[in-house]
């Protein structure tokens, strides 16, 4: 099942909510069995999503800002993330928060899924 996922609902994503994204983002799959595991079929592994805190961990989320090309800045109050180039489905669209992972990873789920995201 699909649904409509603006860009005021990705501006709200924090925690498990937006973990969980980045995670299908990235290749993994809940385990229909034990939702609390999350499988990745290339690497070969589970992990739980209290292990995979994308907006929480440079070590997680630093390659992904890296090979996504999502530029960081610091305004007057908060983080700005935003992508950009071809095929973003927002790009240039900035996303703000007062955690720069938090904003950047809100730009990677939107840049990943555009408007419909998997229910």
């Amino acid at each position: 099942m699909k649904c409509v996922l603006e860009i005021p609902e990705i501006e709200a994503l924090t925690g498990p909510s937006l973990d969980a994204l980045v995670a299908l983002a990235e290749g993994w799959e809940q385990d229909p069995k034990v939702p609390q595991q999350w499988h990745h079929a290339v690497r070969g592994i589970f992990l739980t999503l209290d292990q995979l805190k994308f907006s929480g961990s440079w070590a997680l989320a630093g390659p992904i800002i890296e090979g996504s090309h999502i530029m960081l800045m610091f305004g007057d109050k908060e983080w700005l993330a935003e992508t950009g180039g071809s095929g973003a489905t927002f790009a240039n669209h900035t996303f703000r928060d007062l955690n720069p992972l938090v904003a950047a990873m809100r730009a990677f789920v939107a840049s990943r899924f555009g408007p419909s995201i998997l229910d």
